[in-house]
């Protein structure tokens, strides 16, 4: 299949050496949103407002203040605070009791509640974590679109070292949307079979890392197990940005 700008990133990811091509996609993307959200988000005003509105989760406000670009940084920190005001300013204005309220009516409890749920949604979401959400959907739905449609592809599919679970579940769960009941059998069969191979290799790798601290394998060779730790995490929970010395 020719390539074009839905495939290549898709070829591009899983032209890696890694423990889930997904992964890398998510992760690359991810890096781009931060940068986006310094850089080039900072002139676009629906951006902005999406920035104040839904502002960013933990580890997103952690790797933006990790760029070290202060001034952007606090650009975005400036406007997202003066949101947040805003919206505790509306549920203040709304504290002060009527004179009267009619029987069978509580508007007051009403204000506060719609206005808690407005401050508790803005707290709960994140910009970059909802657009990762959108992308991964549309690199879902061209994976299965390529698989079906490229013999070059499939193959390189199943050359792979499979996937972290979370990311195995997700092709579970597109691959029912994508495939016929013929080919849904077929991938599934072929999927586990790939999972679980690569399962055990890291495993066998992580046993024998355990081992190089037993006194009795000491000297033998670390084989493959240097970094094993890392690869177990991955395949458990996805990529890590914690690095582990060799």
């Amino acid at each position: 299949m020719k390539e074009n700008i839905y495939t290549i990133p898709i070829n591009d990811a899983f032209s890696l050496d890694t423990e889930c091509p997904i992964c890398e996609f998510v992760k690359k993307e991810e890096t781009d949103r931060i940068e986006y959200a310094l850089g080039a988000s900072m002139m676009e005003p629906d951006a902005r407002i999406i920035s104040n509105e839904k502002g960013y989760c933990q580890r997103h406000t952690s790797m933006m203040y990790s760029q070290g670009n202060r001034l952007s940084h606090a650009l975005v920190l400036e406007t997202r605070l003066k949101y947040l005001s805003d919206v505790i300013s509306k549920l203040k204005s709304q504290t002060k009791p009527p004179k009267r309220i009619p029987l069978g009516k509580d508007k007051f409890k009403d204000n506060i509640k719609k206005n808690g749920e407005e401050l508790l949604s803005s707290v709960h979401t994140c910009a970059v974590c909802e657009r990762l959400e959108y992308v991964l959907d549309g690199f879902m739905d061209n994976l299965f679109h390529i698989y079906k449609k490229d013999a070059e592809f499939r193959n390189k599919f199943f050359l792979s070292k499979g996937f972290c679970i979370r990311h195995f579940e997700l092709l579970l769960r597109y691959s029912i949307k994508h495939l016929s009941n013929e080919e849904l059998y077929s991938f599934v069969g072929k999927l586990c079979d790939l999972e679980q191979s690569n399962l055990d290799r890291v495993t066998e790798d992580v046993e024998w890392f355990t081992k190089k601290f037993d006194y009795r394998y000491k000297d033998d060779d670390w084989k493959n197990s240097k970094d094993a730790v890392p690869r177990g995490c991955m395949k458990i929970s996805g990529f890590i940005d914690a690095q582990y010395d060799e």
